[in-house]
């Protein structure tokens, strides 16, 4: 699209220098046309609507729109066309999702169709600039403005096979919604490339009737919450009406210039102790298994801010009865976490004897005095949240104030003031915060995570970089930034079991840079072939099998390896479900703050700390202290969950 678009708009600036001031007349008339509404999405769910899909990348639908026009002649072979009128942008995303699925017992092959229909209406408003390449042959080019006043969604999952059995619900359909697609964008801006041409009513050529094609290709999104464009294909009339003469005008365009920009990239396979390794292949391998990923009962906020950040996911009061802990099973570590309100509000109505405690903290200092009334603030707003979106009733949620946290980071470091300011959350039923339990389909990914490693260089500097990785037409993971690009994007393949490779195709990757004039260069696109064993390949193979489980440890004490309270309560439920065949990896990690001597040992004592506490035999011990960090350190909740000891249980299915 992006070449067309290019290569029309030089043809018409190579005209328009030599074009001189003639006359016209202006017109007025009315368009109509139908069309498809091409959509362009690269999601998951939608913010607050609940859904399993592997990834929503696009669809189509009918489209139509009639409206008003006005012609305003520029030059002899020039004129332009002001439009405005109403448009839909209706169109269906349907994927299906192959999988294992635990039947009666059964691992049995399960196909999931997962729909997604948008009913969008919008004032279309186009500023069209055109050339007459003939008496009466045009091409228009020009931007259009689209505002949208109605835009709904409606949701649901199918299960299409096995024609026996239902979804925990009891129904063969479930996460049904229809609702309003959250954060709709204000304005859409498009870009209009149509060609027309115009036939004649009567003699004095006043009226005319002009048949024409236009495709309008978006440049933002429907909503900010996710990727989403549409780009309508209309096919149509315009019947358009002469008034009179207008002055000439004189119109000419000079290009900018392009500076140059050089791209490139390359990855890199990181073991999990840290190890580097060429990635001359990724292997991939699907098990039947448990996730139980733990809960930090903490939510952090922005210096001076008590809002609860973007990053976590908020739910609608006419949503929460679709949440699921089990639409959390392929979320990686922090993505679960994020989750956390939704999964306290839902564990609440699950035990309406529950209650929690929500203490604001202060990180203490000029910008967030103790004596402020900031940390109530924040305990209010996770209040409000629960009290509003999940109905939960005031009374069963006590909220308290403090400076600094019971147990605080380090003040004298800024990551430590940055993790104190959060909100801490009790409960008087362990339940409540209990680890995430999920039972399905678990894939092992050797090496277990890539580590790009993108150049960008530009004459008039990089504004902006991105890093896309794919498999066939398919998006599995994006990275963007402002600015500079990094030294290197670490992409964690097995904690992000939601953006996995899930065919044998090559994964492919590429790095895009943008320069402050907006111009733009892609690298050339690298690949790394695919080893996938699905548990339908290795039955066919007759391949011997296993469950794994997966096992996440947080919450020590600053320096301290003993295991108590929750872990304790966890391993010991890990010690009863490990048999005599079982293997156990273990693996210590920390964040980066402090020495990373230190770090390595505190690492190590940790892990160590857990094997003896697991009495098991059949037990391998790594220790990386902060040199292979599962998790962002950028963030304060990245920091905690990188102070972690990690168990993976491997245990041989026996048929």
């Amino acid at each position: 699209m992006k070449p067309i678009l290019v290569s029309v708009l030089s043809f018409l600036l190579m005209h328009s220098v030599s074009q001189t001031q003639t006359s016209g007349l202006w017109r007025i008339g009315v368009t109509g046309h139908v069309g498809v509404n091409i959509h362009d999405a690269n999601f998951r769910e939608l913010p607050g609507i609940p859904c399993c899909s592997p990834g929503f990348s696009g669809g189509s639908g009918f489209g139509w729109d009639a409206g008003l026009l006005v012609r305003a002649p520029l030059a002899e072979r020039w004129f332009v066309d002001l439009r405005s009128g109403i448009m839909s942008l209706d169109g269906t995303m349907s994927v299906d999702e192959e999988r294992t699925v635990n039947l009666f017992g059964e691992a049995t092959d399960a196909t999931f169709r997962h729909n997604l229909e948008s009913s969008i209406l919008t004032l279309r408003f186009d500023v069209l600039g055109a050339f007459r390449l003939t008496d009466r042959f045009s091409l228009l080019l020009g931007p259009t403005f689209v505002l949208p006043f109605s835009a709904t969604v409606d949701q649901r999952e199918v299960l299409v096979l096995p024609e026996a059995g239902t979804f925990e619900n009891g129904q063969r359909e479930r996460l049904t919604a229809s609702t309003d697609i959250p954060d709709v964008t204000s304005i859409l801006l498009m870009i209009t490339l149509g060609a027309s041409f115009d036939i004649s009513l009567d003699d004095d050529e006043r009226w005319n009737v002009s048949p024409e094609i236009l495709l309008s290709y978006a440049l933002t999104d429907v909503t900010s919450a996710v990727p989403w464009t549409i780009h309508p294909l209309r096919g149509g009339v315009a019947v358009s009406y002469a008034l009179g003469n207008i002055p000439q005008e004189e119109g000419a365009v000079k290009g900018p210039e392009r500076g140059d920009i050089d791209v490139d990239i390359d990855a890199v396979g990181v073991e999990s102790d840290g190890r580097e390794t060429p990635t001359v292949v990724v292997r991939v391998e699907e098990f039947l298994g448990t996730n139980v990923k733990p809960l930090l009962p903490l939510v952090f906020f922005d210096q001076g801010s008590s809002t609860i950040p973007e990053r976590y996911p908020r739910s609608s009061s006419s949503n929460v009865a679709m949440f699921t802990e089990r639409g959390l099973h392929e979320l990686g570590m922090l993505d679960t976490y994020h989750r956390i309100l939704d999964i306290i509000g839902s564990r609440m109505r699950e035990f309406p004897q529950a209650t929690v405690t929500l203490t604001g903290c202060t990180s203490a200092d000029n910008s967030e005095p103790a004596s402020s009334t900031l940390g109530r603030d924040r305990a209010e707003a996770v209040r409000d949240y629960l009290t509003s979106v999940w109905n939960i009733a005031p009374t069963r949620i006590r909220v308290e104030a403090r400076g600094l946290p019971a147990l605080p980071s380090n003040v004298k470091e800024a990551d430590g003031r940055e993790e104190n300011r959060r909100v801490e959350i009790e409960a008087n039923d362990p339940r409540i915060l209990d680890p995430v339990w999920t039972t399905d389909t678990l894939r092992t990914v050797s090496p277990p995570a890539l580590r790009f490693s993108p150049t960008a260089t530009a004459d008039n500097g990089v504004a902006s970089w991105s890093i896309v990785a794919r498999q066939g037409s398919r998006e599995l993971k994006r990275f963007d930034g402002n600015g500079d690009a990094p030294s290197y994007v670490l992409w964690n393949l097995e904690d992000d079991q939601a953006h996995s490779p899930r065919t044998e195709q090559p994964l492919t990757y590429e790095l895009t840079a943008r320069d402050t004039r907006g111009d733009s260069a892609t690298s050339e696109t690298r690949s790394i072939a695919v080893d996938l064993r699905t548990i339908r390949k290795k039955r066919a193979e007759r391949i011997e099998d296993k469950e794994i489980d997966r096992y996440a440890l947080i919450g020590f004490d600053f320096g301290d390896d003993k295991i108590q309270g929750r872990n304790a309560r966890l391993v010991e439920r890990i010690r009863q479900k490990i048999s005599i065949a079982s293997t156990v990896d273990i693996v210590g990690s920390t964040d980066r703050i402090g020495d990373e001597d230190n770090n390595l040992q505190l690492s190590e004592r940790r892990a160590k700390s857990v094997a003896k506490a697991l009495d098991t035999k059949n037990v391998s011990v790594v220790a990386v202290g902060e040199s292979a960090p599962v998790h962002t350190n950028d963030l304060p909740e990245g920091r905690f969950y990188n102070r972690t000891v990690t168990l993976v249980v491997k245990t041989p299915v026996v048929e």
